[in-house]
C-alpha cells in the first residue's frame, strides 16, 4: 500500500493512498459470495442464480462493495502510519477503480493545529473600573419603585397621556384581519413608544368603553387599520420610597435595602471589569497567535452558538435566510473561540497547570450560590 501527503492547508491534509490490484480479489470474491446468496434474478429462486449469471449481473456492485470494504480496511493503518490524528471524520474521494490496476483514492482529514503559544506573559492591561456613585444607587432605587407600582383607578372617563389603558384590538390590513394581530384583554401604556407608530394617538382621548378605528404606520413602512376598544382606564401610582417598601421587598429598613444595593452594583462592576480584562487578555493572544484551526470544530461552535442565541432570545422557528445570516455573523467568534481554546491548552501544558477536584467544586459552589432560582440551578 503506497500512501503520501498531497498537500496541507492549515489543519487539512490531502493523501493519495494506492491499493495494489491483488488486495482487491478477495474482498471481490467475497462480495459475489455474500451477492449470491440473497440475490434475486429474474427466472431463478433468490439466491439460486447460477455464478457466472451472478457475476455478470452484479458485477458493478460487488466492486463496489469490495472498494468499499478495502478502503475502510487500510485508512485506519494509513493515518496511524502518517502520524495523523483526525478531529473528524476522514472523507474519500476521488476513488479510481479499474479492472485489473490498482485501487487509487484521496483523502481529506482534519488535524488538531501544532500550538506553542507565545508571548502570553507580561500582557499590558488597562484596568477600566467603575466607581458606584450615588446617583447609581438612587437609579436602581427608582427603577424598584417602578417595578413595584400599582394601577390604580382614576376618576376620569377619557384617556389621557399619564395613563394605562386596557384594550381590545383587531389589524386590518387592505381590509382583510392581519395575521398575530388580534388580542384582547392588553394593556396599553400611554407614556411609552409602541411598536405600532399611532396607536397611542389613535385612543387619546377615547372614552372608557369607546371604539375607536384609525390607520397605523406598521414596521416596514406598511399602512393598516386598527379597531380599538377602550374597556378600563388605570394610572400607575408609585410606592414611597421608604421603610415600608423595604420591608415588602424583604428588608428590615430602607437604609438596609440602600446598602445591600451598593453591595449588588459593587459586585456588578467589579464583574464587568474582570471580564474586561480577561477580554483583552483573549483580544492579546489571538493577534499574537494566528493559528489555523480545523474548519469543522468552527462550524460545530458556530452551531452551538446559533442555538445558544436563539434560546437567549426565546426564537423557537427561524426562516433559512435568517439561520445563514446568524451562522455567518457569529462565524468569526466561533473561530476565535476554537483558536483560544487550543491556545490555553497550549500555555496550561507549558506552564503546567493542573486543576484539583477541590477547585472544580469551589467554583461549582459559586454557579450554585449566585443562581438565582432552583432552573438555573439545574442548568
Amino acid at each position: 500500500i503506497k500512501a503520501k501527503k498531497l498537500r496541507e492547508d492549515g489543519c487539512v491534509v490531502v493523501l493519495s493512498i494506492e491499493v495494489p490490484a491483488d488486495k482487491l480479489k478477495a474482498p471481490i470474491e467475497d462480495a459475489f459470495g455474500q451477492i449470491a446468496a440473497k440475490a434475486s434474478v429474474p427466472g431463478f429462486r433468490a439466491g439460486k442464480a447460477p455464478k457466472d449469471v451472478v457475476r455478470q449481473k452484479f458485477a458493478e456492485d460487488a466492486k463496489n462493495w469490495a472498494v468499499d470494504l478495502v478502503i475502510r480496511e487500510v485508512l485506519p493503518a494509513v493515518i496511524e502510519e502518517q502520524k495523523l490524528t483526525p478531529v473528524s471524520v476522514p472523507i474519500v474521494h476521488d476513488v479510481e477503480m479499474l479492472d485489473g490496476m490498482p485501487l487509487k483514492f484521496q483523502v481529506s482529514l482534519e488535524i488538531p493545529p501544532t500550538v506553542q503559544a507565545k508571548d502570553y506573559k507580561k500582557i499590558a492591561l488597562s484596568r477600566k473600573s467603575k466607581p458606584v456613585t450615588d446617583e447609581m444607587v438612587a437609579e436602581n432605587l427608582e427603577q424598584l419603585r417602578q417595578r413595584n407600582a400599582r394601577l390604580t383607578a382614576v376618576l376620569t372617563e377619557t384617556v389621557e397621556r399619564d395613563h394605562f389603558v386596557l384594550v381590545d384590538y383587531e389589524g386590518f390590513l387592505l381590509g382583510k384581519p392581519m395575521e398575530g394581530a388580534k388580542g384582547e384583554g392588553e394593556w396599553v401604556d400611554m407614556t411609552a413608544p409602541q411598536t405600532v407608530a399611532g396607536l397611542t394617538e389613535g385612543i387619546l382621548g377615547a372614552k372608557r368603553g369607546q371604539v375607536r378605528e384609525f390607520p397605523v404606520d406598521l414596521p416596514g413602512g406598511e399602512k393598516a387599520n386598527f379597531k380599538v376598544t377602550v374597556k378600563d382606564i388605570k394610572r400607575k401610582a408609585l410606592p414611597n420610597l421608604d421603610d415600608e417598601l423595604a420591608k415588602d421587598l424583604g428588608f428590615g429598613a430602607l437604609l438596609e435595602m440602600r446598602l445591600k444595593l451598593r453591595e449588588v452594583l459593587e459586585k456588578t462592576e467589579g464583574s464587568k471589569t474582570e471580564k474586561d480584562l480577561e477580554r483583552q487578555i483573549e483580544e492579546h493572544l489571538l493577534k499574537a497567535n494566528p493559528i489555523a484551526v480545523p474548519p469543522s470544530l468552527v462550524e460545530a461552535e458556530a452551531k452551538h452558538m446559533v442555538e445558544r442565541l436563539k434560546s437567549q432570545l426565546g426564537v423557537e422557528q427561524m426562516s433559512d435566510a435568517e439561520a445563514q445570516d446568524l451562522h455567518k455573523r457569529v462565524l468569526p467568534e466561533a473561530e476565535n473561540s476554537v483558536r483560544l481554546g487550543y491556545l490555553l491548552k497550549s500555555i496550561g501544558d507549558k506552564e503546567q497547570i493542573k486543576v484539583l477536584d477541590a477547585e472544580i467544586e469551589e467554583e461549582e459552589k459559586k454557579s450554585l450560590d449566585a443562581a438565582r432560582s432552583d432552573e438555573e440551578k439545574g442548568k
